[in-house]
């Protein structure tokens, strides 16, 4: 017999709400069908039906088909044999036709979410890994190009949550494996449907993603990608400012500055000239100009820059490239106490930058030096004052 995918329809509410009972039901009666004909029960089998009971379809998947792997030393690929040789053993053809049945489409409608855990949020990741790179597997196969094709694009969006330099998972290689090798799949209109992702996978938080590791190549595609988004669907497509969080990391990672190999230069725009060209491109104005999370993570790597970095005179040119100075700069100064004010201002060209800042932010700095200026008043007099004692 060969197996065969089985989608069951989600293009509206309706048809959503319908699937998911109807595909959790079956996972119920699965399991009380296979009690029903087994009186006695083993280990795994229990096991088994303690997985299908909690829609745990990774766990279904394991048992009955290995685990997904790279390691091609005995004990994994034995595993895997004992693995599959225990389903046929248990299961007719039917049966695991059913069980992939069940398995993709919880993976897919999420009947369930009371107990967020990677399994619910990584459903197109996980069934990559089970169903496609998977060597031996008994489904080998089954996934068509168009659902592969559906299976990178919810991967990349369900990525996008852990794509952070210190969180340690697997984002990274995914991200990068799909921009290097699979970037033509991506689709601009499976975007709407790719923040939902995104944000069940950060459990319905804004993820602070961060392209510091991610290779150049994949970096500009990266890019690439977003732009048409912005240009194919639109903006206005979207919840407010919701693509910034991913444009926003992707020009901030632009005009950043990286350490190679004990050497620092700028990973991507080298000169003043670049800076400028960038910024003036108008997908890239755009976010920079009105996208307050955006000018958030520009003041942001500037700020911190200023305060305590190396780059000074790169970051001075990425802020005098800014279409949006003015706001930028009170974002930098706002959270500052007077003396982090006074230790910037004095590490940057302080007129330059002044000249570019509103009112408002001048007066925060000029009250900030003043109270600094006052504190060394006092504190010599004090000086003095012991002294002639």
């Amino acid at each position: 017999m060969a197996f065969a995918l089985n989608l069951y329809p989600s293009r509206t509410d309706a048809e959503l709400q319908s699937s998911k009972e109807i595909v959790a039901g079956e996972a119920r009666e699965f399991a009380r069908q296979y009690r029903a004909a087994h009186p006695t029960l083993s280990t795994d089998e229990e096991l088994f039906l303690g997985e299908l009971a909690r829609y745990k379809y990774w766990g279904v998947l394991q048992l009955i088909d290995g685990y997904a792997t790279t390691d091609t030393q005995e004990p994994t690929t034995q595993r895997n044999t004992e693995a599959r040789e225990w389903a046929r053993q248990r299961f007719s053809e039917g049966d695991l036709q059913k069980l992939l049945d069940i398995a993709v489409n919880v993976a897919l409608l999420v009947p369930t979410e009371d107990s967020p855990n990677p399994g619910t949020l990584l459903g197109h990741t996980i069934l990559y890994q089970q169903l496609v790179e998977n060597p031996g597997s008994i489904y080998a196969g089954v996934v068509t190009p168009g659902f592969e094709r559906r299976l990178h694009n919810g991967r990349f969006w369900e990525s996008q949550a852990s794509l952070q330099p210190c969180t340690g998972s697997t984002a990274l290689p995914i991200v990068n494996d799909i921009l290097l090798n699979h970037h033509d799949q991506l689709e601009v209109q499976f975007a709407r449907e790719g923040i939902k992702l995104t944000r069940r996978a950060a459990y319905n938080t804004r993820p602070s993603i961060d392209l510091c590791r991610l290779p150049n190549l994949s970096t500009e595609r990266y890019g690439e990608f977003f732009r048409r988004t912005h240009l194919e669907v639109g903006g206005a497509a979207f919840q407010e400012d919701e693509l910034a969080t991913f444009i926003a990391p992707w020009i901030v990672e632009m005009a950043s500055v990286r350490e190679d190999q004990g050497l620092r230069s700028p990973r991507f725009l080298e000169t003043p000239e670049q800076i400028r060209a960038f910024f003036a491109e108008e997908f890239v104005r755009h976010y920079s100009s009105s996208s307050p999370y955006t000018q958030n993570r520009l003041a942001h790597l500037i700020g911190l820059t200023w305060g305590h970095g190396e780059d000074i005179g790169h970051m001075t040119d990425v802020f005098l490239a800014l279409p949006n100075k003015k706001a930028v700069g009170r974002l930098i100064f706002a959270e500052l106490n007077d003396s982090s004010i006074v230790n910037l201002i004095e590490r940057v060209d302080e007129r330059t930058i002044r000249n570019h800042l509103d009112e408002a932010t001048n007066d925060l700095i000029m009250g900030a030096k003043n109270q600094a200026y006052a504190a060394a008043r006092k504190l010599k007099t004090r000086r003095r004052e012991r002294e002639s004692y």
